[in-house]
């Protein structure tokens, strides 16, 4: 994971043989880490997921992707330039944002409308309130982890977090591990060598089409025993770019083992 350009030197002089592993191979081309691994580690072999799973290495699993609706109701605060604030819905607001990706003539004005409107996504409290009532489904039968966007909002969804911001993360991590507390909120991916007995659920708060990413979360929770399923929950806002994020992030799952759920249509 960590195969950078600053290692050459060290590999370009090493004479014995290299052996590369890892679950989750770059694959955005011309990026360092892909260049890296093709000069030095190659691939020459491939074992997915589910093909772990169907021959007993790895945990089965199921994903489930939440579809919810941006809301209409006049309770998003924007500020003017003047530090005033007025109110929107999520859903005028997101359509604004991506009236302005479209109206974009350049590279840069596209780049900077589409982080806009990300950012928008991120910060829409749908996802919040409908994150509550997962993990009361959930309940204190299994371990869940929800993989938060920011700090500020690990600190929200849960009551305990771990994150740098947090004094308080290690021994949160602990509590988990232990099974004193069943649910914890983290934002980036947990360090590599950390493994969270019997974690059966997750919850993914934004996959914005990052496979990698997306893989390594998912992979927190195929670490049960073969004879076990996984849940993984992605949250994801249906009809905007949201939707294309994720169906980009899971291209590599199998689609049988993925489901969709509208809470609308319950």
């Amino acid at each position: 994971h960590n195969l950078l350009n600053n290692h050459d030197p060290f590999l370009s002089s090493f004479n014995g043989k290299i052996l590369g592993l890892t679950g989750t191979p770059p694959e955005r081309k011309g990026s360092e880490k892909y260049n890296m691994v093709k000069k030095y580690c190659p691939i020459i072999f491939k074992f997915s997921v589910d093909e772990a799973a169907d021959n007993n290495i790895l945990n089965n699993y199921k994903i489930i992707v939440h579809e919810l609706e941006l809301s209409k109701v006049h309770n998003l605060q924007k500020k003017n330039k003047k530090g005033g604030v007025w109110y929107t819905t999520e859903l005028k607001d997101y359509q604004y944002l991506t009236s302005r990706c479209a109206a974009a003539m350049t590279s840069k004005a596209q780049q900077m409308a589409a982080i806009m409107r990300m950012r928008g996504l991120m910060e829409y409290s749908t996802k919040e309130d409908y994150l509550k009532g997962v993990l009361k489904n959930i309940g204190t039968k299994a371990k869940c982890i929800v993989f938060a966007n920011t700090q500020k909002q690990a600190d929200r969804v849960c009551t305990h977090s771990y994150h740098s911001g947090n004094s308080n993360s290690d021994d949160n991590l602990k509590l988990f591990s232990d099974g004193r507390i069943d649910k914890l909120s983290c934002v980036l991916q947990l360090s590599e060598g950390i493994s969270i007995p019997n974690l059966r659920q997750g919850i993914i708060m934004h996959a914005y089409g990052n496979n990698r990413k997306t893989a390594q979360r998912i992979g927190r929770l195929l670490r049960l025993s073969p004879d076990q399923k996984a849940v993984c929950h992605i949250l994801c806002y249906k009809g905007t770019q949201d939707e294309k994020w994720v169906s980009s992030a899971l291209e590599s799952f199998d689609k049988k083992k993925i489901e969709y759920f509208n809470p609308l249509n319950v």
